[in-house]
Parts: structure tokens; sequence; C-alpha cells
């Protein structure tokens, strides 16, 4: 059997502990690096797993990374919104390692999400240890996939293929906007009280010592005092696309988010992409700004000094829809957002800059520069269209590379932690780990 080391990730460590169950029940030995002490998992010690809780770093083991690690973890959010610092990366590389070492495990389980679950991942490449990172897909629900390490690419697969009559029904689902992504659908009430609770005790975490994926609340404060202050500045300034205008459409991903701050590198500076937008555009063509549902981290002040000083750069109403937005430009360019997979679902037109599988097989989705995803906007009519062939081979693709199950925190999706749907999950890891 498998040694099998699982990474802390706040909340989801819950999730986590619930595949253990299931993988140690059939005889896997189970092991854990935490960072984060208010979430080591309950239980595990006395199960028999090896727990190994990283001590928070004193004063004097602080100091300043080599570059390579600062460079790996510029997308780090404690870090960039936080206000954390980096002195801590180097003990943390360290720790991390020794960890590793001690428990020598077959494989890896965790997000690539927090400073801490990278620098695994980055120990994991130098050392030949598999990083497995289950993860939802965006198209079709309820479903995930296992991907490598840091990187969009999935290992394995269920080999699932649906009858093509499902298939079409599920893309026109797709199109008509019957269907959206789970992570879509607005907190009922109580979702959002779990979530004040989840707060609360990731607050007390910091008071106990965390300092490094945790705000302080003053801190959290003041980054909510700035949402309220840039929404309002946007509201302010926001307009419809005139109708004798052109325009092509950018919608704002969420941040911090491990989709667009790790997977979209090295476009996840999204103000920098607006920039290169304007200049790659004719004076006549404007670039239209949609604003993230959840927004977040990702309206900056620079954005709306950005916007106030080009005029070519419109901030569409808060209310608009997807659909309304699209109606009014010629079409869109994402980095990494689920949009783009819509497109070749024949639900708008968009083009990708980081999505691996449109640049492999959908190259019609694809464009390697932010100019030329520009360019081929405005100058290719069929660029970035779907049909009924490319939609059945995305969603014939998607099928065949994920397993039917829930990947979540118990916060976000109760079913997450169903003893079914936990079996279901671990059935899929134990058959990658065995492949």
């Amino acid at each position: 059997m498998s040694k099998i080391c699982f990474i802390e990730n706040r909340g989801k460590t819950q999730f986590w502990a619930g595949i253990a169950n299931v993988l140690r029940k059939r005889g896997h030995n189970i092991g854990w690096i935490v960072q984060n002490h208010a979430f080591t998992p309950r239980g595990a010690v006395a199960a028999g797993d090896v727990v190994i809780v990283i001590p928070y770093p004193k004063a004097e083991q602080l100091t300043e990374p080599a570059e390579e690690l600062d460079i790996l973890l510029s997308a780090d959010r404690g870090r960039r919104h936080f206000g954390n610092g980096n002195s801590h990366y180097s003990y943390y590389a360290m720790q991390i390692e020794r960890s590793l070492d001690a428990f020598g495990p077959d494989v890896v389980i965790g997000e690539a999400t927090l400073f801490h679950e990278q620098i695994a991942v980055r120990v994991c490449r130098q050392r030949g240890i598999r990083f497995l990172h289950p993860s939802m897909t965006r198209y079709p629900p309820d479903r995930f996939m296992i991907l490598e390490g840091d990187t969009q690419n999935p290992l394995g697969g269920s080999g699932d293929r649906w009858p093509h009559d499902r298939t079409l029904e599920f893309i026109r689902s797709v199109s008509t906007g019957k269907t959206i992504p789970s992570y879509m659908r607005k907190l009922d009430r109580m979702r959002k009280l779990r979530a004040t609770k989840d707060a609360a005790f990731g607050w007390a975490a910091r008071l106990a010592g965390e300092r490094y994926n945790t705000p302080s609340f003053s801190r959290k404060m003041i980054l909510s005092h700035l949402l309220r202050k840039r929404i309002a500045q946007w509201t302010a300034m926001a307009r419809p696309i005139a109708s004798n205008e052109l325009a092509l459409l950018y919608p704002l991903q969420m941040q911090p988010e491990a989709n667009l701050d790790v997977w979209g590198h090295p476009f996840s500076e999204q103000v920098v992409t607006l920039r290169e937008m304007l200049r790659a555009t004719p004076r006549h063509v404007s670039v239209a700004v949609k604003a993230n549902p959840k927004a977040k981290y990702e309206l900056t002040d620079e954005l709306i000094e950005l916007a106030s000083c080009e005029s070519r750069l419109v901030l569409l109403p808060l209310n608009f829809s997807m659909a309304d937005a699209q109606a009014q430009t010629l079409g869109t360019l994402t980095v990494t957002g689920t949009v783009a997979f819509e497109a070749v679902l024949g639900k708008g037109r968009c083009i990708a800059l980081r999505h691996p599988v449109l640049k492999s097989e959908f190259p019609n989705f694809h464009a390697d520069s932010i100019a030329d995803g520009v360019a081929r906007l405005i100058e290719q009519p069929e660029a970035g269209i779907g049909n009924e062939a490319s939609a059945t081979k995305l969603m014939d693709y998607f099928v065949r590379v994920s397993y039917p199950g829930i990947v979540n925190e118990p916060l976000f999706d109760r079913r997450a932690v169903d003893p079914q749907n936990l079996e279901l999950v671990a059935s899929a890891i134990a058959s990658e780990i065995e492949a």
C-alpha cells in the first residue's frame, strides 16, 4: 500500500480528512503537513497518521528568500494583499523539505493555492514525488479532475463516455444559460453564516500565531473598506457601450484565486493585461471591462485610475450580466475564465490565453499573446466561435478526463463530506495512485 501525504488547506482540511479516512481503511498509510495549527485534522494522530505540524517561525528564522523561491511565490496572496512579506519563505521551504523527507510519501495530495502548498509542489517536483491536485471541472457540474501539481493538466481520468444525445442536451443547456458553473451560485443564508464562523475561526488562528495565510482583522477591515470605495467609484464611472461604438470585452477574474494567480502566469496582472489590450486595439475600438459578480481584491486603485484617464476603457454597469456584456461587444478576451469554455460550447465568442486544452485541441479559441488575441477578435470574425462539433469534442474530453464526485470545502458545499461522495472521490484518487 502507498504512503499518502495530505497538505493542510484551512477549511478544506476537513474534506481531506474525510478522504484520508476512506484511504486509511483501504490500507494506505496517511501523513499530514500542517502550516496553520488551527486546522490540524482532528483524530488523525489517534488514527495512527503521521502528523507534522510546522512550528511558526521565530523572528531570527525569517530571512530574505532565494530569488527562485521569491519568483515562484510572486502571486502569494498573503504577500500581495495581506502585507505579510516574504521573509518566511525560506523557513517553510526547509521545513516542508524535512517533513517530506521524514515521511517519505509515494504521493502528495493538496491544492496549489496557498504559499506552503506551492512550496510543497516545488519540493515534490525536485524529489520526483507525484503531487495530485483534485479540482472541480467547470463543466459538467459535480465532476472533478485530478491535476498534476500546479498545472491544469489532468492525470488519468474515468474514461467515461456520455451518450451523444445526453451530450447535446447538456451543450444546449450551457449555450442557453440554463446551466452555470457551481461556483457562480449565490450563497444561501446558512452558507453565509458558516462563512462568518469560518472567518472568525481564521482570525482566531492568527491570534494563535498564524501570520502568513491569514490577514489581520484590521487589514481585513481596510481591504473591505477599499473594496466598497472602489465599487462606488466604479458605479459612478460605469456606462454601457454606445450604439455606434466598437468594443472588446475583458471580464475581470476574481483575485486572489489560483485560477488566475497560478494558472494564469504570465498574465496574472489584470491591469497590465488591460493596458496591453488598449495598446493593441485601434483608436476606434474600446475595451469594456465587466466586474466579477463576487468582486474582491482585483478591483484596485490602479484600475480605477486607468479608467478615469483612458476614455477607451469602459467600466460596464455592475448589474450587467455576461450576456448583456457580450451582446454589446465584438468578442471576449480572457486568461483562464470559464467564458472561454462556454464559447466552445456555443455561448458567446471568446479567445483565451492560458487554457492548455484550448491551445492543443481548439486553436480557434486560443492566442499566445494579448496582441494576437485582440487582432484575431477584430480581424477574424470566425475566431472564438463554437459549433456542435467543437462543443461535442470539448464535452467528450471533460467527461473522459474527469470523475463523478464533489471536491470542495464543506463550507461551500456540504455534499462534499457525504459518505457516498467521499467514497467516490477516494476511489478515483486510489485509481490514480495505483495506475
